[in-house]
């Protein structure tokens, strides 16, 4: 997987117990939470940086 080694470890430890992950579950999986923490801190940054 990509991104932080902690994902790799924790794909190739699913996959030694029988659950595989493709990229798509993957991302299916992260998509959604990954783009409200991105607008949150977008805003974050525009309101307290300023």
């Amino acid at each position: 997987m990509i991104g932080a080694s902690a994902n790799v470890v924790t794909v190739g430890r699913a996959e030694r117990a029988g659950y595989p992950v493709s990229f798509m579950e993957y991302l299916k999986a992260v998509f959604l939470p990954t783009i409200i923490t991105v607008l949150l801190c977008m805003v974050w940054l525009l309101v307290v940086e300023i």
